[in-house]
């Protein structure tokens, strides 16, 4: 609370490194992740610079290109120049979070919130490499639903995150929504789609169809609970390979905006 006014922050991220979220892997998983590609954190979220020994992010792409391009077009140029650098964005506040609160210390980030006059936060889930392949997308989704409920486990009223809804999986994905929509920390869903999929009505319409309201429109303290949250315009992914998250406001489609 702030000023006697109860803050609920809905735009927040949590994204665990590999170190974090390979134990929460499907056991075939985790015998392959030894074989897959990482990349150090060197920088976090908010833009703060990490010293080594670096933790790591899972990568199964390379590609120069969208989000993940060194050289970016800036407002009034025509194109991005051959040769630049992309800094990283300068968000408001004097002060960086601490370490390991979008990661692996829940205690940490409560006690970002506790200093901010917070009440809850709700973390958009981050941390699904981009792949082609949709059973290792969907693994992946499913570790990471197991390591939402333990971090949000320390306070359950207070930490509080999306389902993650693949529309190359929209079976699992209901089953994954069956699963974990009665628990404390699911306050709505999260489509992650591909930009040549069905629009996005279409793939929620599906999961809605699929799914017993009940389940899906959960009641929970104030009786709120929504299908979708974290409202922004279409975006290509960190890896920039044609896969978007796409998250709307259940009343307003700004997912067609260009």
């Amino acid at each position: 609370m702030r000023n006697g006014v109860k803050v609920f922050d809905c735009d927040t991220h949590l994204r665990p490194t590999v170190e974090t979220i390979i134990p929460y892997l499907d056991p075939d998983r985790r015998e392959q992740a030894p074989q897959w590609g990482k990349v150090p954190v060197r920088i976090g979220m908010a833009g703060e610079r990490y010293e080594p020994p670096h933790r790591h992010y899972f990568r199964f792409r390379t590609r120069n290109e969208g989000w993940n391009k060194e050289s970016m077009r800036m407002l009034g140029q025509a194109a991005a120049p051959e040769k630049g650098e992309r800094t990283f964005q300068r968000f408001m506040g004097e002060k960086f979070p601490r370490y390991g609160g979008g990661d692996f210390d829940v205690e940490a980030r409560i006690r970002d919130m506790d200093e901010e006059g917070v009440d809850v936060h709700m973390m958009v889930p981050g941390g699904i490499p981009s792949t082609d392949d949709a059973d290792l997308e969907m693994a992946f989704i499913r570790a990471q639903h197991r390591y939402l409920n333990d971090f949000t486990s320390k306070d359950p009223h207070r930490l509080k995150s999306l389902i993650i809804a693949s529309g190359l999986r929209v079976e699992d994905s209901v089953k994954e929504i069956k699963k974990w929509s009665r628990s404390a920390w699911a306050v709505g869903v999260e489509p992650r789609l591909a930009l040549d999929q069905l629009a996005l009505e279409q793939v929620a319409e599906e999961v809605v169809v699929a799914v017993p309201v009940a389940t899906v429109v959960e009641r929970h303290e104030e009786q709120v609970r929504v299908l979708q949250v974290h409202q922004e315009p279409i975006r290509p992914s960190a890896s920039g390979d044609g896969i978007a998250e796409w998250t709307a406001h259940p009343f307003e489609d700004r997912g067609r905006e260009q």
